[in-house]
Formats: structure tokens, C-alpha cells, sequence
């Protein structure tokens, strides 16, 4: 019986030492990098700010985010991407390895959606639209109505050219605002009935604050109602 203890006691210790290198052999040292990329679509908009969340697990740690096709500002995981053109852009994750090695953990082909452009209106109406002149006048500016999402803006117009039809050739008077200067009103108040009136060169304000030319606008006038003392 005591032979027995004694053996007992001395295969402990080896037994302890066994169950202690195999937690050890099965412990993971380096694990799996995981990219994770959070975007609120999977599209990009035009003239518009799309945000772009890009976060690096594991024993990787991110090197650099790019938008091939387009332009990406911003750091340490939280970026913005910009589009103005084409109809894809590429989202490119490099990361860093514990070695220093670089390697491209990501790729992801993004379409790019273009968004309605600005109108520009004068009175309530738009592009190849009637207008009666009183109104018109009454009116005396331009503006721009943005549609997108759900949800309509009212842009600033910044300066624009009106040409209107002398009777000979075309008169272009320019105004540095939004409104008619008081040559654009007289010539106006002067037009015959029939001759559409021009407007070129818009200039109007985006929502980020950069400056965008717009289309051209044809308005047509109805000039058949005159003040007193007015002769055609």
C-alpha cells in the first residue's frame, strides 16, 4: 500500500506539468486580421458627402484608405468620400503587417449614382416655361431648387447673364447677385411680345459651399398685359 502512495505522489508533479503544456499548445498567438467597413450605402453620390468607417482587428493595423476614382479625406478610421464623375470608384484598404509589410486588405467596386443638378427658376417657373412679365419683375431675382432624397433646397444664385432680343441682334447684361439690375428690369419692360428672354452663365452656391455653373434657361414672356403710357 505505502509502494503504491509513493509512486502516486511522485507522478504528480508530471501530471500537472502535461495538463499545463497542452493549454499552452493550443493558445492562438497571432489572430486572424478582420477588416470591417461601414458605409450608410453601397453607392456613392455625386455632390454629396459620404461618409466611410474603416476598422482593422487582429495583429494587422491599418495603413491607408484610398477611393481610386475619386477622393477620400480624413484619418485614423473615419474618412469622407467625394465624387464628381464616371460610373465606379474602387475603395482600397491597405494594412500593415507586424513585419512592416504592406498588403492590400480590402477592395470593394462602389458604383457611383449622379444626382439630380440644380433648376434654376425666376417666379416659380423654369427652364422653357411662361412667365408674365408683372410677375416677372415682381419677382426680380433668380434662385435654384435642389431635389435629392426626399427633400427639396433653395440655393443661392451667385450671378448670371440675361440676353433678351433688341429687336436686331441679342442685348447681354450681366448682374454680379441673384437679381435683376436695373437695366435688365428696363429691357424687360420694353420687351415685345413673343422674343424669349436668355439666361446663361448661373452661378449658383451648393450646399457644401462650392460654386456650380448651371444650365442654360430659356424663359418665354407674356408681355400681352402693358402699364399706362407704355406703346408697343
Amino acid at each position: 500500500m505505502m509502494k503504491w502512495l509513493w509512486t502516486g505522489l511522485c507522478m504528480w508533479p508530471f501530471c500537472v506539468v502535461g495538463q499545463e503544456t497542452s493549454m499552452l499548445n493550443i493558445r492562438v498567438r497571432y489572430p486572424v486580421s478582420v477588416v470591417t467597413v461601414d458605409m450608410p450605402d453601397t453607392v456613392l453620390y455625386t455632390d454629396h458627402v459620404n461618409p466611410v468607417k474603416v476598422e482593422i482587428t487582429g495583429k494587422d493595423h491599418l495603413a491607408s484608405v484610398q477611393l481610386l476614382g475619386g477622393e477620400m479625406h480624413g484619418a485614423k478610421g473615419t474618412y469622407t468620400a467625394f465624387v464628381k464623375e464616371g460610373t465606379e470608384a474602387v475603395l482600397l484598404v491597405t494594412s500593415r503587417k507586424p513585419n512592416g509589410k504592406l498588403q492590400v486588405a480590402y477592395s470593394k467596386n462602389l458604383p457611383i449614382v449622379h444626382l439630380a443638378d440644380p433648376v434654376p427658376m425666376i417666379g416659380g417657373v423654369k427652364h422653357d416655361s411662361i412667365i408674365r412679365r408683372e410677375d416677372m419683375l415682381a419677382t426680380g431675382k433668380l434662385y435654384a431648387k435642389l431635389n435629392r432624397f426626399g427633400t427639396t433646397n433653395v440655393l443661392q444664385i451667385l450671378s448670371f447673364d440675361m440676353l433678351a432680343f433688341n429687336g436686331v441682334s441679342f442685348d447681354t447684361l450681366s448682374s454680379a447677385s441673384e437679381r435683376l439690375t436695373p437695366e435688365m428690369r428696363r429691357t424687360l419692360y420694353y420687351l415685345k411680345d413673343g422674343n424669349p428672354v436668355y439666361f446663361e452663365n448661373i452661378s449658383c452656391r451648393m450646399p457644401d459651399g462650392e460654386t456650380r455653373r448651371l444650365k442654360s434657361m430659356r424663359i418665354f414672356v407674356d408681355c400681352r398685359n402693358r402699364w399706362p403710357g407704355v406703346t408697343e
